[in-house]
């Protein structure tokens, strides 16, 4: 019975399938992490933190899936495959990451100072000082359901692109020297250290 490995292929047109593989699998956590939320906002089973955390996670995968950064974004002609009403959806959802997740910019949050006073006539003094937050921390039940159904659609449009781009690296990979591929050593386990937090990827 044979064995069989993987080696790394460092080749440069296999960049574009790395990249589009890597927000593949943003956008699948996206559509689970949607799933699990829809279980946990119903009423019956209500957390107001984990809707929060779940909905900052479903946000942010997803969007970081269109923005720039070291990694190629998902081609803006993907979202030009969405229907009118989700490429509405989709723009809400980068907004909300833009200026409510990540940057408090719009109205989504408040906090207000307040002074504690009392009803009583005979109380003339105030008893204290506080600040009042009131902020949108989720996206409800709906929300997490409607940003589920755009991943889904995103994510077939991208499957498109990851299986012509695995077949360009396939025949490329196949022009190779075989003995040379079955010499390389297996790749490095992935373990980077905290201190690289700051340190660009390649």
């Amino acid at each position: 019975m044979a064995t069989y490995w993987n080696v790394p292929l460092n080749l440069e047109i296999a960049k574009r399938y790395a990249d589009l593989g890597g927000a593949a699998y943003d956008i699948e956590t996206t559509i689970e992490i949607c799933r699990r939320a829809e279980e946990y906002a119903a009423p019956d089973h209500y957390d107001g933190l984990l809707a929060e955390a779940l909905t900052i996670a479903a946000v942010v995968r997803y969007a970081r899936c269109f923005a720039s950064g070291v990694r190629l974004r998902i081609p803006e002609d993907i979202v030009a495959q969405l229907s009118p009403e989700q490429q509405k959806r989709h723009a809400r959802i980068i907004e909300l990451r833009n200026k409510h997740i990540t940057h408090s910019v719009n109205p989504f949050e408040e906090n207000t100072v307040v002074a504690s006073v009392s009803d009583r006539p005979e109380q003339h003094e105030i008893t204290g000082v506080s600040v009042q937050s009131a902020r949108v921390t989720s996206i409800g039940r709906d929300g997490f359901a409607a940003l589920r159904e755009l991943a889904e659609t995103a994510l077939a449009h991208l499957q498109i692109l990851i299986e012509a781009e695995r077949a360009k690296v396939f025949q490329a990979a196949k022009q190779l020297d075989f003995e040379e591929l079955r010499s390389r050593d297996l790749p490095e386990a992935f373990a980077p250290s905290v201190d690289e937090v700051s340190r660009r990827r390649r």
